[in-house]
Formats: C-alpha cells, structure tokens, sequence
C-alpha cells in the first residue's frame, strides 16, 4: 500500500481521528442498542488504524530531523496511551469487520486500485 507524504498523513489522520474516537465513546452510552454498537466498533477500529499512519508519520519526520526526538518520542507514547485505551474499551473493535473496508473482495479491490487499475465506467 502506497503511503501518503508524512506531513499530509498527519493531517488527514490527525483529523480523522479525534472524529472517530468521539464516535466510538458515544455508542458506549447506548447499551444495548445494535446500531451504536455496531457504529462504535466500527469507530473504535478505525481509530487505531489512524495512530498507525500517524506515528510512521512522526517517526519519517524524525528520521528525517523535521521532529526533534523528544518531541517524537512524547507524541508516540500518546499514541500508544490512546491506543491502549480503545483496546480496553473496545476489546471486540480489532475483530470487528467493517462492510466495504475489512471484506475480503473488498480489500482485493481496494489493492488492485491502488496499484494503478481502475474500474470500468460500466462498473462504477
């Protein structure tokens, strides 16, 4: 998979983020309810996947001396702290398939278009 540059990843992540993690929290007030918990997990998945691309972000910019290493260093544990948090949370999110993101066709198409194909106009 092709990665954004690291300063447009952490834009775009670091938006996304706080986004989805708000979501993730407010199906928790709904106990019960199949839809917020539904959303919830499917929320509380996609936050981690975010703190992925942004901490190989920090650590490019690091690399890269764009971030110094105490400043990296910080942001990182941050990210895991939030990490392990959703996790204790959300201990089903991991495992939680997300329709059109986490299904197998999907994901294959997903690979396919990032390596230059796209679909036929027919089919879009």
């Amino acid at each position: 998979m092709r990665r954004p540059p690291p300063l447009r990843a952490i834009g775009h992540f670091g938006y996304f983020l706080g986004p989805k993690v708000h979501r993730a929290l407010i199906g928790l007030e709904d106990v019960g309810d199949v839809d917020a918990d539904y959303d919830a997990n499917g929320s509380a998945k996609a936050a981690p996947l975010a703190l992925d691309e942004l901490e190989s972000s920090l650590v490019t910019l690091a690399e890269a001396a764009v971030l110094d290493d105490v400043d990296t260093a910080r942001l990182l544990r941050e990210a895991a702290s939030l990490r392990d948090d959703l996790e204790r949370l959300f201990p089903r999110a991991r495992a939680f398939v997300r329709p059109g993101f986490d299904e197998p066709s999907a994901v294959a198409l997903l690979e396919w278009q990032e390596r230059g194909n796209r679909r036929p106009a027919s089919v879009q």
